[in-house]
């Protein structure tokens, strides 16, 4: 091989390394960012639980979802298609009370994260990555 076809191949060799380190870095259960999404949703809250739902058709889901007040834990509710005025409700007496941060999660009909719609409070911060897809059809809480 000559000088500059080893010098291609060993460039192709540390971009290798590189990607792969920069893929294996990332955690498999890295946080998802959110984001608004465009979904017309109306609910009402407590002072322990938000429940309300999204209009619009299927097939992506709306889930609602909530911080509690002990600052360790969200609760999210069951996920329901758009148009679907059963509602979802995020509970979170068994975490000191709902805190002022709650709305609903949009799920797209392959079940990944589609954004974040707030109903109240700043935009939250952590959202489970599995939100979508765990749990779908019951309530559960996750460590923020």
């Amino acid at each position: 091989m000559n000088r500059s076809r080893k010098g291609v191949a060993l460039a192709f060799a540390a971009a290798a390394v590189t990607l792969g380190a920069t893929v294996a870095a990332a955690p498999a259960s890295a946080a998802v960012t959110p984001n608004d999404s465009n979904n017309v949703c109306s609910g009402s809250n407590t002072s322990t639980a938000f429940h309300g739902w999204c209009d619009g058709t299927g097939p992506e889901y709306y889930r609602a979802i909530a911080w509690c007040n002990d600052g360790v834990h969200a609760d999210v509710g069951v996920s329901h298609w758009f148009g679907d005025t059963r509602g979802s409700t995020a509970d979170c007496s068994s975490f000191g009370g709902l805190s002022p941060k709650w709305g609903f999660v949009r799920c797209t009909s392959d079940r990944s994260y589609g954004g974040y719609h707030s109903m109240h409070g700043a935009t939250p911060g952590i959202i489970d990555p599995q939100i979508c897809t765990f749990a779908i059809s019951s309530n559960y809480s996750y460590v923020i």
